[in-house]
């Protein structure tokens, strides 16, 4: 992908999971040529929005109630450079309750990472990703089914995909506009 000034090239995959076998690579590799080799395929993009398909802690005490219960270690996010927004919005963000959140939301806050769709309530989980991009800012809104652990007003969770929880009022939409051109459309994927 060729980057050019009068475009924005964005880069969107599915879900990521960093199991085990990945971390051990990166114990005897280098981690930035790693990187580099993974996601090879983005690197024309000015940023990348991938779904982090599970918390990134070491808290053992896993969810009683689910089959399948996913973690990453926290050595994992340097695979992850700061052209990322990680979506927390689906059904393994709260594998390992509201410690695992707060993991996830502490490794990012030490890496510098963004990202969106989960929070420690509702008014975090809503909260859209800012990109900017030149004279651009890009809002980006991850939402999850409502059935995989929506936050509260005072407990932790994901953003549900609920079109009343999902508006922006005109105002927000606003703050994306960039000068001399029309304020951005918002679409969903």
């Amino acid at each position: 992908m060729e980057k050019n000034k009068h475009k924005i090239v964005a880069a969107f995959v599915g879900d990521v999971v960093i199991d085990e076998s990945v971390t051990e690579v990166l114990h005897r590799k280098n981690k930035d040529s790693t990187a580099r080799q993974i996601w090879s395929s983005l690197s024309g993009a000015h940023f990348a929005v991938a779904n982090l398909e599970a918390p990134v802690t070491t808290f053992s005490d896993a969810r009683a109630n689910k089959k399948y219960n996913l973690k990453i270690a926290p050595e994992a996010l340097t695979l992850f450079d700061s052209r990322f927004v990680l979506s927390l919005a689906n059904n393994h963000i709260m594998d390992f309750g509201e410690q695992g959140l707060r993991d996830t939301l502490d490794a990012f806050a030490g890496r510098g990472l963004t990202y969106a769709g989960a929070g420690l309530n509702i008014e975090e989980a809503r909260k859209p990703a800012v990109v900017e991009v030149g004279n651009s800012r890009i809002g980006i809104v991850c939402a999850a089914d409502p059935r995989y652990q929506p936050a509260g007003e005072n407990t932790p969770g994901t953003c549900p995909a609920e079109p009343g929880l999902l508006s922006l009022p005109p105002c927000t939409l606003a703050t994306y506009r960039s000068p001399g051109r029309p304020r951005a459309q918002v679409g969903w994927m």
